[in-house]
């Protein structure tokens, strides 16, 4: 738009040129890489993902009730690659048998995090976001490892100690 045009500027015309010149903009794949990276992370609101699913309310999915969508060349891909692959415990049903050996050998263990303070799951999204796209520098993870490995000396000094009480 032009000087001219400024004075005359009204907002269905000012709309028309962001229109215009917004909506067909090409980023470089520098810009795009960066877009990118910056979306990383990011997850929607409860308030937004109950607006999408209302959205998607009543359509249909596109293949819902087709036969021969996929060709078979496209199937034999899709089953050798799902070949082999095992089920996460959720989805894999167990055997009765399995089941209570399970309930069994679970039976005098206390949980692992039982005592433990309990984290706000807000919390947890806030530091995990606040971690985000950082490293730890080499001084910190020489000084990690060193931790591991006194906590791997007193384990081993701990049960030394039980075995030799029984």
């Amino acid at each position: 738009m032009s000087s001219n045009d400024d004075e005359n500027a009204t907002p269905e015309k000012l709309k028309v040129y962001h229109e215009k010149t917004m909506r067909t903009r090409q980023h470089s794949e520098e810009t795009r890489r960066k877009l990118s990276i910056a979306q990383k992370g990011k997850r929607h609101s409860e308030e937004t993902l109950r607006k999408m699913s209302e959205s998607h309310m009543g359509h249909t999915p596109w293949n819902k009730g087709r036969k021969g969508v996929y060709s078979e060349k496209t199937l034999r891909k899709i089953s050798e690659s799902l070949k082999g692959r095992t089920l996460p415990r959720k989805v894999k049903k167990l055997s009765l048998s399995a089941g209570r050996k399970t309930s069994i050998s679970l039976k005098d263990k206390t949980p692992w995090n039982r005592g433990r303070k309990k984290i706000r799951s807000d919390v947890l999204h806030k530091q995990s976001l606040s971690r985000l796209g950082k490293n730890h520098t080499l001084d910190t993870l020489r000084k990690i490892s060193e931790s591991f490995e006194e906590m791997k000396k007193s384990l081993k000094e701990y049960e030394k100690q039980l075995k030799s009480k029984k």
